[in-house]
């Protein structure tokens, strides 16, 4: 788990999240106990008003002390810091405390009216006090909830950085610890019995198992030898990068790399050329495509998230008319070969019948049927790439193409959207936890498209105009995939696995999907003016409709045409992705 101001949002919302519920909980607490009030004893409304004052409480100082120093993590906040964070965040903490003080003034005086009570005595106060307590602890914590967005740091000395980063290390450490308690308790509630037994078990008991797929790989490629060829990637990507990396290991010497986003990694590898450009523009995909032989097509713009109609131009711009205009600039260029990267989510949607070992000849999805943007738009370009086989080059060949489709959760060490957010983050959310799916490590992706490729320079029949599923064949329940990450993260060493914890959270889905349809409210009334923040900008009723479905493919048309068999299982891919993850982060 990181603990820098990267990996603040999704964790900050879910630790406020918490306190905010437990808030809310004495409140609903506090209004059932006055409702009710003629049919209990003193005593228990006593006990009440004693662990509602000390929640309430706890909520409030947790807030402000851990939420406001983790959120301001890299700054020199800290618990009591009078005077200091501007006139905002002064004003609405003192409003908040100052509720939180009358609050447990009047719990004080309820509690003490009960205990007259429990004497055999009239009580002096009404009971419906005790719902106005909880209703000000709600307040007060809303308050300081909002004090932590305007909070200002004040221009610090040398020294006073330095101690704000030894504090923020004391800070970062507890807060984790406090986070671990209370995701244990939610856990408790909400999750499963017996996790440990029912999750998948580890096939493989040595950490370091999956240095063993080294020289399978190493054997695997052999059928994808050197050709000399001139190589374009369009995306550099967590797809894209990989291939360039392999097509370098084999031996290639001209590679470029076609990208809307500057990198500066590939600066120092002379047999790389990097190209900065639009793909829906002819004007700068074209000239990259001059005197190239074979082209890699993996760019897209992946909107799980995104269902509105207002939503779909991006999509459609990039996916769709991007793929047009790269098919026509390789016609022009008379590039002999293309491989697309696609997705199963070009044939999927919740209805999709069958639900399992499902294959090629699924139709691609219409506009109408699919649940995001994302979805449709591939399989128009899908489409388009198949067509596109057979027609006529300038230089009067043919145009080959051929489209390869990983299905689905695509995952490794720098994947950026699963694998590796999760271990950001630290915490796997627990929603579409049964959801069934084939986890596909980035390395058989590769795979895919490299024999993809040979056997279109091998002239292979039944390639050319048909796409092909790479999976492992090897179904994995979400809540399984996660645990079995949990499991071979046990196995490393003690300093290397506290660097790297991760829990699954488990929370009803209903709130999941509350809050989905609030972010696609804000997403729809001020078109993507206002943002709630990266993560809760992603959670939206066409995300966790991805998020919960159940399908798998079969690889078996390609191991049965390409010669494909994934070098990595599930469990091997797990643990290189836990080790290069481990490495990029220095937790080795």
């Amino acid at each position: 788990m990181r603990t820098d101001a990267k990996s603040v949002s999704f964790m900050w919302w879910i630790f406020i999240g918490m306190q905010v519920s437990l808030s809310v909980t004495a409140f609903v607490v506090t209004i059932v106990a006055s409702l009710t009030a003629s049919q209990g004893n003193a005593l228990v409304r006593m006990t009440t008003v004693s662990l509602v004052m000390w929640t309430q409480a706890a909520a409030v100082a947790t807030t402000h002390a851990l939420g406001g120093k983790w959120r301001h993590i890299e700054t020199s906040y800290a618990a009591f810091q009078p005077g200091r964070g501007g006139l905002v965040f002064i004003a609405l903490q003192i409003a908040g405390w100052g509720a939180l003080g009358v609050s447990i003034v009047m719990g004080l005086l309820v509690f003490g009216s009960q205990a007259v009570r429990f004497q055999g005595k009239t009580p002096l106060l009404s009971d419906h006090l005790m719902a106005v307590c909880g209703f000000l602890g709600l307040v007060a914590e809303a308050f300081v909830v909002a004090s932590v967005f305007y909070y200002k740091e004040s221009d610090e000395t040398d020294g006073d950085v330095a101690k704000s980063e030894r504090a923020a290390d004391m800070w970062s450490r507890l807060f984790l610890r406090v986070m671990r308690m209370q995701i244990a308790t939610v856990n408790l509630v909400f999750g499963p019995r017996d996790i440990e037994n029912i999750t998948r078990k580890p096939a493989l008991q040595d950490p370091g198992a999956h240095w063993a797929c080294d020289e399978r790989w190493k054997e695997a490629m052999r059928l994808c030898p050197r050709t000399g060829d001139s190589y374009l990637v369009v995306g550099n990507g967590f797809v894209g990068k990989r291939i360039v990396l392999e097509l370098l290991d084999r031996g290639e010497t001209d590679v470029r790399v076609f990208d809307i986003v500057p990198d500066s990694s590939w600066d120092n590898e002379p047999r790389v050329s990097f190209i900065l450009g639009d793909v829906t523009k002819a004007d700068q995909i074209g000239p990259a495509c001059a005197g190239v032989n074979t082209v890699y097509s993996t760019f897209a713009i992946i909107r799980f998230m995104e269902r509105l109609e207002h939503q779909a131009f991006l999509s459609y711009h990039v996916n769709v008319t991007g793929t047009e205009v790269l098919l026509e600039a390789c016609r022009s260029a008379s590039v002999a070969r293309v491989i697309v990267t696609s997705s199963s989510h070009a044939t999927t949607d919740e209805h999709s019948a069958p639900r399992f070992d499902r294959d090629e000849d699924a139709p691609l999805l219409t506009r109408e049927e699919a649940h995001n943007h994302y979805g449709w738009t591939k399989a128009i370009a899908d489409e388009l790439a198949l067509k596109a086989d057979g027609s006529r080059l300038e230089n009067g060949n043919e145009l080959q193409v051929v489209v390869v489709r990983p299905c689905s959760g695509v995952f490794g060490a720098d994947d950026r959207l699963s694998f590796e957010r999760v271990m950001d983050i630290g915490i796997a959310p627990g929603v579409g936890t049964k959801a069934v799916m084939d986890w596909v490590p980035v390395q058989s992706v590769v795979q895919g498209h490299l024999l993809a490729e040979q056997a279109l320079q091998d002239g292979r029949a039944g390639v050319r105009g048909e796409a092909f599923c790479i999976s492992n064949d090897d179904p994995t329940s979400m809540e399984d995939f996660w645990w079995l990450t949990i499991k071979y993260i046990r196995q490393l060493p003690l300093r290397q696995r506290e660097r790297l914890h991760i829990d699954v959270l488990y929370v009803p889905e209903g709130i999941f999907w509350a809050l989905a349809y609030l972010s696609e409210l804000n997403a729809w009334l001020f078109r993507g003016k206002l943002s709630l923040g990266r993560d809760l900008d992603m959670l939206t009723p066409a995300m966790l409709s991805t998020a919960t479905m159940s399908y798998t493919y079969s690889s078996a048309k390609a191991r049965r045409v390409l010669g494909y068999n994934p070098v990595f299982s599930l469990d091997e891919a797990i643990q290189r992705a836990i080790h290069e993850y481990s490495v990029a982060r220095g937790a080795i």
